[in-house]
């Protein structure tokens, strides 16, 4: 094994423009090694920040996610409450027709309890006319009076 070293140093000395660029070429190959492990280790942060940044979009997007789902849980809560809303008001609305129908028949029964209390003061100012003509001496003034208490009576 000695002997490759000698050989080597022996060509050396022979050929010291090849040892120069030798030394050359071997300064340039490791700038260049160096500057490849650079770019490596510059590769490999990117490389890990992206990662870093897959991740945060991951966690963003699956707080995203539930987020929606909530929201889409409270709209369907909204809706079935909405529905039960609107059945009450259409049973409101149920009971209020009901309700006017009652008003409109009362108010029917009343127009015509008038109607009937009229004719029952007609028939009774007649009677005490028919009563007063009967007693003979009673004045139309007397008469007047009896019929504006009976009146008064309904």
């Amino acid at each position: 094994m000695g002997a490759v070293p000698a050989a080597a140093a022996k060509l050396i000395r022979e050929h010291p423009a090849t040892t120069a660029e030798v030394r050359t070429l071997s300064t340039r190959t490791r700038e260049a090694a160096a500057q490849v492990r650079a770019l490596i280790e510059r590769a490999r942060q990117q490389s890990g920040d992206g990662v870093q940044r897959v991740l945060h979009v991951r966690d963003t997007l699956t707080r995203m996610t539930g987020s929606v789902q909530d929201v889409a849980q409270r709209m369907r809560e909204v809706s079935a409450d909405a529905r039960q809303q609107r059945q009450a008001l259409d049973g409101v609305l149920g009971h209020l027709d009901a309700l006017t129908a009652l008003t409109d028949a009362n108010a029917s029964m009343v127009a015509q309890s008038v109607m009937a209390s009229d004719d029952m003061n007609a028939s009774a100012r007649h009677l005490t006319e028919v009563v007063a003509s009967a007693q003979g001496g009673q004045t139309a003034h007397q008469a007047s009076a009896r019929e504006d208490a009976v009146v008064e009576f309904f």
